[in-house]
């Protein structure tokens, strides 16, 4: 028994070490296994939780910044919506691993979330320097959380693989001891250490199937972590390429505003910001001055202080290096990048730029296609060799695009603003310019007293005979030679301007009195005399100019222009070639003018108009021949008004023409009557103004007259005076040919006042010469009017014309005429101007004419 019992110790002692160690194994693997069940069930939500967040976190900060490029309210919601998600995710995690560094970046992401809102709700109201302050915070927050995150991960890994370590270590011990305790208990406990192996084998399989499975999932976790690695390092280039593209962008923005937003922009500050986005030391401009290869230099330094000491003038001048400026020119661009590698045949620009320490160079060149080259736009590098990218050629190209536009937009404005302001013919200022400079006077004189200054108007005399005669060409080529001359004539500071046609205006600023002003239009006036070479043709011409002093009261630029208009005016009716300082009573006389000239134009209607009849004698019969009509004017409220105080402004203001149809046609109908009453052989003598000689269409305007009226042609005789004829001889010639074909006869009136020569007149179809009255009043005891008169009615004899006196007083005169050969009169001697009524009883009365010429036959010969 004793010996059994001893076995049976002795078999106890030998296997319940084994045994108790096989179980306790087998129990410690169970142990482990769960344990490593239970990591791997905590552990892989975890980590696939933090991978979403991870990247969550990127996607959301990429809305941030897209909603804050292009803010909405739609992108705020979906931001809010991703942040919120994001916050719920965070929480999920909390709930699995109620770790301290879950709940720190729980509260990161809090802090993230409400930093992107801030940004795009600054955005939104347009606060754009919250781009870069809470952009880049975001930023910072987004970068951090993501690294917190990476760090939690890789610790959760890192203890989950310590673990791993560890379950592979206890299962090779269990191993170990589950073989000692087998084989120990292979002779005693076969049955039982079998079955024992037979379990722990499957939970070794299962266990080697679970790290299999582990050692899988954590190499597609590295994966994903590599990828996710890969991808954050792409979306910070692309962030860099954005940040730079936006700078790029703001940088146009600024210069496009500086080119747009004013008419002369800063140049220097354009430079400067181009040279700061593109990151250069020193940005330049040169432009053209004129059409000359001359440089306006433009340079600005964007480094701040510069490392090197560069000398105090800089001469950026390419006009030393040609070859570059053609190549500006055809519209390259000259790019730099080391300045050592020029070509040997460059020595000149390499020892330029040394000499400025300048490392790169970029040279843009500024053209348009109107204007071609206008000049060029640099950059150069001076700290150190740098490649010039199409980044930076492509916003440089769109500045130098911008700058191009800006430059032509502006010459365009320039030469719109001078052709409004200037004259195009002449180039001097126009009425616009001269009135604007005007008002300045007047406006600087109320604050200025003692600053006078003083208006001249000048109108060229007898100008339309050289446009009618020569062209209007020619008449433009006069006119410019005249703006050349007038000048010569003021001070550079002075303002010489062309109101239209041929009137000037010359402004005189800063004068010290009235005689400074006389003293440049008697310049003018000298200038003027001279003569003038217009396609190799001399011509004369003279002006009359009416001045206008500025005395304080003037409060408007029309006020001083209409006061020398008047001056001048007074200048033509004095004699022309001249001028006349305005005075008060001229005003008063041009208001006169207007009155006068608007009673004029009713006078038709209101029927105050009048034709009388003064008889011209005949000394060889005694009888009345003929009458001179003459107009005359019966005011309501002035009475009588002489033709020369209103004939002028009927020429003047264009109503002549139509005073002359009614005056031809009132003395032509009043002619038909006599005529038939028994006076078939008078006549009747219309004068015509020039105005009317010119008028279109005259000798059909005549003859409807004479149609409608019944006059016969010969009847009717045609008053012009010398300067009508002597105007435009050719043109004259063939209109007065044309009048004598009608079977008119044509008269000279004031004979002897005008120019005329013995082969002028042989030109003319004439029938009569009318004296001068001014030449028949002191004869025969003025021996020059005598002379005259006699050469006159000589003259005439000789043409085959006959003379007609005019201003017949006395019998002395007529005496004289008689013997000097003149057989036709008029004048007071026989009778004055009458009426229609007056006119019809002297015709009723011839004998008391016969009777006057024998009571006055004092001279032998003369009608008994």
């Amino acid at each position: 028994m004793k010996s059994r019992r001893d076995i049976f110790l002795g078999f106890a002692i030998v296997l319940l070490p084994p045994l108790i160690a096989a179980l306790w194994t087998f129990y410690s693997s169970l142990l482990v296994s769960d344990r490593i069940d239970d990591l791997s069930s905590s552990l892989f939500p975890i980590l696939e939780l933090t991978n979403e967040i991870t990247i969550k976190v990127n996607d959301l900060k990429d809305h941030y910044i897209a909603t804050a490029l292009d803010p909405d309210e739609e992108g705020l919601r979906v931001c809010q919506s991703l942040g919120a998600e994001l916050n719920e995710d965070f929480g999920r995690l909390q709930a699995l691993s109620d770790d301290p560094e879950i709940r720190d970046l729980h509260v990161m992401s809090e802090h993230y979330g409400r930093t992107g809102q801030k940004l795009i709700l600054a955005m939104l109201e347009g606060k754009e320097h919250a781009f870069m302050d809470e952009g880049g915070t975001m930023s910072q927050v987004a970068g951090t959380l993501v690294s917190n995150l990476r760090s939690y991960r890789e610790d959760k890994e890192r203890r989950f693989s310590e673990n791993l370590n560890l379950v592979n270590t206890h299962a090779r011990y269990t191993n170990n001891v589950t073989l000692f305790a087998t084989s120990v208990a292979l002779g005693f406990g076969t049955l039982l250490a079998f079955w024992l192996l037979r379990g722990f084998s499957r939970k070794n399989l299962q266990l080697r199937q679970a790290n299999l499975a582990l050692e899988s999932r954590y190499r597609e976790i590295c994966e994903a972590n590599t990828q996710l690695e890969k991808e954050i390092r792409e979306r910070k280039r692309a962030e860099e390429a954005l940040r730079t593209s936006l700078a790029f962008e703001e940088a146009l923005s600024q210069v496009s505003k500086l080119f747009t937003s004013t008419y002369a922009p800063n140049l220097r500050q354009v430079v400067k910001i181009l040279g700061q986005v593109v990151g250069t030391n020193l940005s330049f401009i040169g432009l053209l001055k004129g059409d000359h290869v001359q440089m306006e230099k433009l340079v600005e330094w964007t480094c701040g202080d510069p490392v090197y000491r560069f000398p105090d003038v800089m001469d950026l001048n390419l006009e030393k290096f040609p070859r570059l400026l053609d190549v500006l020119a055809r519209g390259e661009i000259i790019q730099i990048d080391n300045v050592a590698h020029l070509p040997s045949k460059a020595q000149g620009e390499r020892a330029f730029a040394e000499a400025l320490n300048i490392q790169s160079v970029l040279l843009m060149p500024i053209s348009s296609e109107d204007k071609g080259f206008w000049g060029y736009m640099g950059f150069a590098d001076v700290s150190a060799v740098r490649y010039w990218s199409k980044e930076d050629i492509r916003i440089l190209r769109v500045a130098t695009e911008m700058l191009s536009n800006f430059l032509a937009r502006k010459r365009a404005e320039k030469k719109l603003k001078h052709d409004a302001f200037h004259d195009a013919l002449t180039g001097l200022p126009n009425r616009a310019l001269a009135m604007e400079r005007l008002t300045h006077a007047i406006e600087r004189q109320e604050v200025h007293p003692k600053k006078c200054f003083a208006v001249l108007f000048l109108d060229l005399d007898r100008f339309k005979p050289i446009n009618d005669s020569l062209g209007h060409q020619f008449g433009d080529l006069m006119l410019i030679e005249v703006g050349k001359r007038l000048r010569t004539c003021v001070r550079g500071f002075d303002t010489v301007a062309r109101l239209g046609g041929d009137e000037f205006i010359i402004l005189l600023e800063e004068i010290e009195n009235a005689d400074r002003a006389k003293s440049v239009a008697a310049a003018i006036l000298r200038g003027l005399n001279h003569p003038f070479l217009v396609s190799g043709q001399e011509l004369f011409i003279s002006g009359s100019i009416g001045i206008a002093i500025s005395s304080g009261d003037y409060l408007a630029a029309d006020d001083a222009l209409r006061d020398a208009d008047i001056a001048m005016y007074r200048a033509k009716t004095l004699g022309k070639s001249r001028y006349v300082v305005f005075e008060k009573s001229m005003q008063t006389h041009t208001l006169t003018t207007l009155k006068m000239e608007a009673d004029l134009r009713r006078a038709l209607e209101r029927d105050e108009l009048q034709i009388f009849y003064q008889p011209i004698i005949s000394l060889e019969s005694g009888h009345i021949i003929g009458f001179e009509s003459l107009l005359r004017w019966v005011h309501a409220e002035q009475g009588m008004i002489l033709p020369h105080e209103f004939i002028a402004l009927a020429e003047e203001t264009g109503l002549i023409s139509n005073l002359g149809e009614w005056a031809l046609r009132k003395a032509c109908s009043q002619l038909a009557r006599w005529q038939a009453m028994g006076h078939e052989e008078l006549s009747i003598a219309v004068n015509f103004s020039t105005q009317q000689f010119y008028q279109e269409n005259l000798p059909g305007i005549i003859q409807d007259v004479l149609v409608e009226t019944g006059v016969p042609p010969g009847t009717l005789k045609l008053e012009l005076t010398e300067s009508i004829l002597m105007e435009n001889l050719d043109t004259n010639v063939e209109m007065l040919r044309n009048l004598k074909r009608l079977g008119l006869e044509i008269l000279v009136d004031d004979f002897g006042t005008g120019y005329s020569s013995l082969s002028y007149l042989s030109r003319f179809p004439l029938t009569a010469l009318k004296i001068d009255r001014s030449f028949v009043t002191d004869v025969p005891g003025n021996m020059d009017n005598a002379a005259i008169t006699s050469a006159i009615i000589a003259m005439a004899n000789s043409l085959d014309l006959q003379v007609i006196a005019e201003g017949v007083e006395n019998v002395d005169q007529l005496q004289f005429l008689w013997g000097k050969g003149c057989h036709m009169v008029q004048g007071f001697l026989f009778s004055p101007a009458l009426s229609v009524e007056e006119a019809t009883t002297a015709l009723s009365h011839q004998e008391t004419v016969e009777a006057f010429a024998r009571m006055i036959g004092a001279v032998e010969g003369a009608p008994k």
